[in-house]
């Protein structure tokens, strides 16, 4: 069973209690919910949500319900001006680097908390520098030796949106971010505001995931109710259009759909038919929970809320994600 969010004492409002309550924890674990961890999973298999495997051999990403591939090998067939069929596109499989991968993976040293450096070095940046002093042992005698010890985390990226593990002693950020803000700053397209940064900076992007990080506890259950009148009522909500949604309003930084004016999302340059869904779910927020039919044409709506029994507990704002917690969606 999922848990229930832990709210912060000034938020423990009448209206945000409601859309708790209404939280169905059958829904949540649909959605493989962790209010610590506060990401959506996607899950492979689900007649509205589920994205299975693609079917391109050697591809990791999920796809539509009722689509054969995913976007990215869609895209490649598209690109290609092949006189294949998809299906035969499909067959031949993807070739590139056998190390793709989607997500972070951790240091293959047992027992270490620490992530590795590059999926094809297998080992984190610590154990990688030992491996490096190890004379002319392989990568796997290197594993082997009965004195290796591993290391602990060093902690969680401090980007509000990221999951990730810190990599590197000294740095506030996973490798992705601090690189992501290195760019930043030689292109000069970074305003100063360290801070800023990063409470709006989007998280790294994996399939079949969807961060809620960084978002406030109100805002939150709004969106997760959201997404589950619409998974009720069968509107599909691709994991890409969540994505945008939250990384738009960390831009905002609104504390509520319902404080959301057409005016700030112009302001934020938010597309049409993002435009659309956040006024249709913010539209039905204010008048009371009924989202009549804005629901059955693609909005999000908060629908009428059903009050559903959970006990109350408190997040702890700096735990660590668990390291289940990291990597591929499910």
């Amino acid at each position: 069973m999922a848990t229930p969010l832990p709210l912060a004492q000034e938020l423990r409002d009448v209206r945000t209690g409601e859309i708790i309550d209404a939280l169905d924890t059958d829904f949540l674990t649909l959605v493989s919910w962790d209010w610590n961890l506060r990401v959506v999973r996607y899950p492979k298999n689900h007649p509205v949500l589920g994205m299975p495997d693609c079917l391109v051999p050697g591809c990791v990403k999920g796809t539509p319900v009722s689509e054969p591939v995913c976007a990215s090998c869609m895209n490649r067939w598209r690109r290609s001006g092949s006189e294949l069929s998809l299906e035969e596109f499909t067959a031949k499989g993807r070739a590139g680097s056998p190390f793709r991968s989607i997500g972070q993976k951790f240091c293959e040293v047992p027992g270490c908390e620490r992530p590795r450096r590059t999926v094809a070095v297998r080992v984190c940046p610590a154990h990688q520098y030992h491996w490096s002093r190890s004379s002319d042992l392989t990568l796997e005698e290197f594993l082997e030796r009965p004195n290796l010890r591993p290391f602990p985390s060093i902690g969680p990226c401090q980007v509000a949106s990221c999951y990730r593990a810190r990599g590197r002693e000294g740095r506030r950020y996973c490798d992705v971010h601090a690189t992501r803000l290195g760019l930043a700053r030689r292109r000069g397209n970074f305003e100063g505001d360290e801070e800023r940064w990063r409470l709006t900076t989007p998280a790294v992007a994996v399939d079949r995931e969807v961060s809620l990080r960084g978002l406030p506890d109100r805002l939150v259950a709004e969106l997760l109710y959201c997404l589950q009148v619409r998974t009720t009522r069968e509107v599909k909500t691709r994991d890409h259009r969540l994505r945008q949604i939250c990384d738009q309003m960390r831009l905002l930084q609104a504390p509520s759909l319902e404080t959301l004016q057409d005016a700030d999302l112009d302001h934020a340059g938010v597309t049409t038919d993002l435009h659309m869904i956040i006024r249709g779910a913010r539209t039905a927020a204010s008048a009371g929970g009924d989202a009549g039919d804005g629901t059955s044409q693609g909005h999000l709506g908060l629908g009428r809320l059903r009050p559903q029994p959970h006990p109350e507990l408190h997040q702890d704002p700096s735990a660590t994600p668990p390291r289940g917690g990291q990597g591929l969606g499910l």
